[in-house]
């Protein structure tokens, strides 16, 4: 049924109360506050994980790569999509139940709010393209650090291709069922967005989506992980490594629990209400996702910075286990450690200083700490005169 402007319509709600609610408008639930939380949590750990990767990449790595182009797409597109929905939460529209809201408010008629329904039409066309495009960094990344591992290569274009066919059908969807050919004023889009063909097929559009997310997000969690245990370093660092990609946990049960919401829509019509928690459970999913596709390089600032440390615990921790036992070195002589990497400043210039220091070296090859970056860590022991050195 096409909505009226008339004075009268404008004041009555969108719709009537189910059996055993009533309407409020005088001081209704609302839930709107969730996504500004969700956004206030999850926006400076993207930022700051972001950071700390091109950091890394601009004065540690020094070198670019296909994948912090992508990163950087998903990032905007991250960004862009909570910005939306942080709009679309203001007002007295979205967080509150339908049979709360009024059509004068949905029609954003005193323009005191934004165009409510333009900017939903907005969040369903954006939707697909974010969501894919932060799947897709995901992707990229793993092409660029399995590259060689021809079925995983594979696996990952498959997954790349399908997800692109995927949401950019939904897209167009979108598009052919909502958009509005009769005007561009909210209540142009009201009438069309209240269509049989756009009000009956979104719920369960949303639920496909919903469903194939959740596909996606199992799918890659688990592609990277038998190479990671396959790979002959040790079982410390496996577990390291796999710990980076297992965040996407995070995102995948997001988008399960996102999914049991979508499928609450479909049995529930109450989307002004219902949509919130999609939203929410959404800004999660695509910050999970881009703090995966941030952290293995942000580990090499990590790993920088914590070398001074090391060496200092190694130099204490080698004088205590020495100093309980001169006898191994004579009372003359201690040991001291230095740990030094290719990812920092070998800073001391003179290591060895007299023909009775004894060098014990250990390298720990680090090329599948899963940056391209290929460090190398080396622990240096010496036997020291303290008669000629102290």
């Amino acid at each position: 049924m096409p909505f009226s402007a008339s004075p009268e319509a404008l004041g009555q709600p969108i719709a009537l109360p189910p059996p055993g609610q009533t309407t409020n408008l005088l001081n209704p639930p609302d839930n709107s506050w969730e996504v500004y939380t969700t956004a206030a949590i999850c926006l400076p750990l993207v930022f700051g994980f972001a950071s700390l990767r091109y950091w890394a990449k601009a004065y540690l790595i020094k070198q670019w790569t296909w994948d912090d182009l992508t990163c950087a797409l998903g990032l905007i597109a991250t960004i862009t999509y909570v910005g939306v929905t942080i709009a679309a939460s203001t007002g007295k529209v979205y967080g509150r139940h339908i049979w709360d809201v009024i059509l004068g408010d949905l029609l954003n008629v005193d323009n005191q709010s934004v165009p409510h329904l333009r900017v939903s039409f907005v969040i369903l066309c954006l939707y697909p393209i974010c969501i894919w495009t932060v799947k897709a960094s995901l992707f990229v990344l793993y092409l660029h650090v399995f590259a060689p591992i021809r079925w995983l290569y594979l696996q990952v274009v498959c997954g790349i291709v399908a997800t692109a066919v995927f949401y950019l059908t939904v897209l167009a969807i979108n598009i052919s069922l909502c958009y509005s050919k009769s005007g561009q004023s909210e209540l142009a889009y009201a009438n069309s967005m209240n269509q049989p063909k756009c009000l009956q097929a979104e719920p369960k559009i949303s639920l496909a989506m919903g469903i194939m997310n959740v596909i996606i997000d199992v799918y890659m969690i688990i592609i990277p992980l038998p190479t990671i245990w396959l790979m002959q370093m040790p079982l410390k660092r496996k577990i390291g490594v796999s710990s980076m990609f297992l965040t996407g946990i995070i995102a995948c049960v997001a988008s399960i629990i996102c999914l049991r919401f979508r499928t609450r829509d479909v049995e529930v019509q109450d989307p002004t209400w219902s949509v919130i928690p999609v939203w929410v459970l959404t800004i999660v999913e695509m910050a999970a996702s881009m703090i995966v596709c941030c952290m293995p390089t942000a580990a090499a600032v990590f790993k920088h910075y914590r070398i001074p440390i090391t060496t200092v615990f190694s130099n204490h921790k080698q004088s205590q286990r020495i100093g309980s036992n001169t006898e191994e070195a004579g009372p003359h002589f201690i040991y001291e450690s230095h740990v030094v990497s290719n990812a920092g400043v070998m800073s001391e210039g003179k290591l060895w200083r007299g023909s009775r220091d004894a060098s014990n070296l250990r390298m720990k090859h680090g090329s599948m700490d899963i940056v391209p970056l290929k460090s190398t860590e080396i622990t240096l022991t010496r036997e020291v005169d303290i008669r000629r050195d102290g």
